[in-house]
């Protein structure tokens, strides 16, 4: 829809500019926006949303940006919960637990034996 590809071309604008005030060796973690159960409408937007976010970490990695994905949906999913609180807006604390996690892990593909050292 052309909502969808409005929003994505301000979200690549955005991003851009992220870049471009980052230092030369800088680095960004993109993230899937968390599903909501709360209204089917508004899931399919994040859906959509999220469907483009690896195509687009792809080209940064093409242009030799350091960039990687994390994949908090994936992470959420697989909670018993399915990382949703009573409101099924937000997440339980497994679920922000799973994002954390999935940060964690997103943080650490782009610099391996940082933390801990």
């Amino acid at each position: 829809p052309v909502e969808m590809e409005n929003l994505l071309t301000r979200f690549e604008q955005f991003t851009e500019k992220i870049w471009s005030l980052l230092p030369q060796n800088g680095a960004v973690i993109l993230a899937t926006v968390p599903p909501t159960i709360r209204t089917e409408c508004l899931d399919d937007w994040f859906t959509e949303f999220n469907r483009h976010l690896p195509t687009l970490v792809d080209a940064w990695k093409k242009q030799g940006r350091k960039t990687v994905l994390a994949n908090n949906n994936a992470a959420i999913a697989a909670c018993p919960d399915k990382g949703n609180c009573s409101d099924k807006i937000h997440l339980s604390p497994i679920g922000y637990e799973a994002m954390a996690d999935s940060y964690t892990k997103a943080f650490y593909q782009l610099f391996p034996g940082t933390i801990g050292r």
